[in-house]
């Protein structure tokens, strides 16, 4: 059984059970779903999962073309043509009339006939339930809920317009409007053209905070944007579909033997030898495979990171980045006797499209 995954909800008791869940805890269990079951169940059943995920995924895009309507089709049509291996695995009665199963045919016919179905999305109303209903509810002592409820937005609502003001007025002297004509000014906020230096609330409003994006930081990284004078290799680097990020300070030193005994990899040597081999000629790094019994590394220490941060882009947007993932790998400790590992699965050539290539060599974690 994998831990409790970085930024995702676990369920100790399984999921199989589950009531009264948000969507937010499906999407989590989707993330890590496949990573638990992998290995454990045939190759069949695996392949049902991965396509109904695809189907979930596939049925979320923002925008919709008869290909991309098309391929919605087709993942749940390999659902069905699958789904037999859960009666093999005893998971599921030789009975399909559910209701939520029936209602995925009609999900490509109601997008043709009234657009992207995230467009109904109840997010905004369920987060505006949270916000003025739960969190007031527990700021007070149990009692007189609407009372208190009531007070504490009446409250939150004063002290918001106050930051407002301040907020406002501390922007406004730094604006320097010079000797240009006042009737001139209010032609162009009529014409709707913005002073270069009008000050905005836009970001003192905003609800979310920023994703990071490690894209454009290793970006600037490689073009020397950003000053970093004696801390290369840089810890932020990407390559063309995935950003790595590590922390400033790494969580240990030790030499080859040490790091190969703690964390059991009795392999280490040749493996960084053929990553160095592979690096010089220019050639892809395979993760698994055959690797050599006698080499020579040009170092005998490494530095480890405990965590290190990943981040995509967006699976319908190449151009916008998805928030940034944390995956860690502990060595095994007397309180962990076999570590802390997050679960990742790597491609293990350039050609291999997983899953119908199956999870072939040696298995990979972080």
């Amino acid at each position: 059984m994998l831990q409790t995954a970085i930024g995702y909800r676990a369920f100790t008791e399984g999921i199989s059970k589950l009531k009264q869940v948000t969507g937010r805890d499906h999407h989590a269990v989707q993330h890590y779903i496949i990573g638990v079951i992998a290995g454990r169940v045939p190759r069949q059943f695996l392949i049902m999962i991965c396509a109904l995920l695809d189907f979930r995924y596939l049925a979320q895009a923002p925008c919709f073309t008869d290909h991309s309507l098309g391929n919605v089709e087709k993942a749940l049509q390999e659902f069905h043509d699958n789904k037999d291996a859960i009666v093999w695995a005893g998971a599921q009665k030789d009975s399909w009339t559910i209701p939520k199963l029936e209602l995925l045919q009609s999900v490509v016919p109601s997008i043709r006939l009234s657009g992207a179905l995230m467009q109904w999305s109840a997010d905004v109303t369920e987060h505006a339930h949270i916000q003025e209903i739960k969190i007031p509810a527990h700021a007070g002592n149990n009692q007189n809920y609407y009372s208190q409820i009531a007070r504490y937005l009446d409250r939150s609502e004063k002290c918001f317009w106050f930051d407002l003001a301040t907020y406002l007025h501390s922007q406004g002297s730094q604006v320097d409007w010079g000797e240009e004509d006042e009737d001139e000014v209010f032609e162009q906020v009529d014409g709707h053209e913005s002073y270069p230096e009008d000050p905005s609330v836009a970001d003192h409003m905003a609800a979310f905070r920023p994703a990071s994006n490690y894209f454009a930081m290793a970006d600037a990284l490689r073009r020397g944007s950003i000053s970093m004078a004696g801390t290369k290799p840089y810890g932020t680097f990407s390559t063309t579909t995935t950003t790595f990020h590590l922390a400033s300070k790494p969580s240990l030193r030790l030499s080859l033997d040490e790091a190969a005994e703690m964390f059991k990899i009795p392999d280490l040597h040749q493996a960084l030898m053929e990553y160095l081999h592979r690096l010089e000629n220019g050639t892809p790094y395979v993760v698994s495979g055959t690797r050599t019994n006698h080499c020579v590394l040009p170092f005998d220490c490494i530095q480890i990171w405990y965590k290190v941060c990943m981040q995509q882009m967006q699976y319908y947007n190449s151009k916008v980045p998805n928030g940034p993932q944390t995956l860690r790998a502990l060595p095994p400790s007397t309180s962990c006797p076999h570590g802390l590992y997050d679960a990742v699965v790597i491609n293990a050539e350039p050609q291999s499209e997983w899953l119908r290539c199956g999870l072939n060599g040696m298995s990979s974690t972080m």
